[in-house]
């Protein structure tokens, strides 16, 4: 009976030694080596309630820290990725593939780049606002030269061609139709000389 204490003893002493050891190992952030520490004690006791709790804790976190792990690198790639799509001005995409990499592993970094391409994608789409814009601008500033045009008016319609003008200095139809009118003033004004 005696021997049999001891051995009981001795098995209790190595998954003490063992939950001790595999606690350590995992304060240091060595899960593969506390699970290692703690096989000791499962080995000697297999039944051991607080070794079994402790290597199924164990796997547990070692399974989170390899999902969390993956995860970064996913993010990781995500974000060379959308930096690359930034560099050439892709922002809708870069956006897309920077709030990805902040769903899977939120991160500052994620985040500046993320309000980087968002920002530049709403001064994309302002300019494109901005450009139909200053084209019905245009369209409007022209159709009103033309009606004061058809009205005799030319001084106005003249005035009212300035902004188009300087708008789209290039703009055919506005050239012409200035060059038009200065000529029917010109000869307006013969006609009454």
């Amino acid at each position: 009976a005696a021997a049999a204490e001891a051995e009981e003893e001795r098995i209790n002493q190595i998954v003490r030694e063992s939950l001790r050891d595999a606690e350590i190992l995992e304060l240091q952030g060595r899960l593969q080596a506390a699970m290692e520490a703690l096989g000791k004690g499962l080995a000697v006791d297999p039944e051991n309630p607080d070794a079994v709790a402790r290597i199924e804790s164990l796997r547990n976190e070692v399974v989170r820290s390899e999902r969390d792990r993956l995860d970064k690198t996913r993010a990781a790639d995500f974000i060379d990725r959308g930096r690359s799509l930034l560099d050439e001005g892709n922002y809708a995409e870069a956006s897309s593939l920077f709030r990805q990499a902040l769903e899977i592993h939120p991160s500052a970094e994620a985040q500046r780049l993320f309000d980087r391409a968002r920002a530049g994608l709403v001064a994309e789409i302002q300019a494109e606002e901005d450009a139909e814009a200053r084209l019905a601008a245009i369209a409007s500033g022209l159709a009103q030269a033309r009606t004061l045009e058809s009205n005799g008016r030319f001084a106005e319609a003249l005035d009212r061609l300035q902004p188009v003008l300087a708008a789209d200095p290039e703009n055919s139809d506005a050239l012409a139709l200035q060059q038009r009118m200065l000529e029917r003033q010109q000869s307006f004004a013969d006609r009454d000389s």
